[in-house]
């Protein structure tokens, strides 16, 4: 036998000996299920605004594209700019490491993200995403 089987044996032994409990079941097979719904993500943008957004913050919209796989992006509601339509902020890591700032609507109808502004995160973003590191 392992140590690792012997220790785990002898803390059991511990726990049931010192804590007594009505009852106890040890279920040797233990089964997980996951539902996984996968979906592509689709991306639009204008062409325009994308060389402007370029020129002005030296981000790509398809480099902005790639924040969305982030598992750790932040994804916040922007209430200030929301009046005509529901618009969001994501705050996270694109391909090329750099911490991103992506403005986009989602249109529910085509299913599609339509990507307005990207910009490098300022301080404030850097530790709002930091934050979910230190929330775990």
């Amino acid at each position: 036998m392992s140590r690792t089987v012997i220790w785990f044996w002898a803390s059991l032994q511990f726990l049931l000996k010192n804590f007594p409990i009505q009852c106890i079941q040890l279920d040797y097979d233990i089964h997980c299920s996951y539902t996984v719904g996968v979906c592509e993500l689709r991306f639009e943008w204008d062409e325009r605004k994308a060389i402007s957004n370029k020129k002005k913050h030296g981000i790509s919209f398809s480099e902005a594209e790639t924040v969305f796989y982030d598992e750790n992006a932040r994804l916040l509601y922007d209430i200030e700019h929301s009046s005509e339509e529901d618009r969001y902020i994501l705050i996270g890591m694109s391909d090329s490491l750099s911490l991103l700032v992506v403005c986009h609507v989602y249109q529910e109808d085509e299913e599609v993200i339509r990507i307005f502004s990207a910009r490098r995160a300022n301080k404030r973003e850097q530790e709002q995403y930091q934050s979910f590191f230190y929330e775990r």
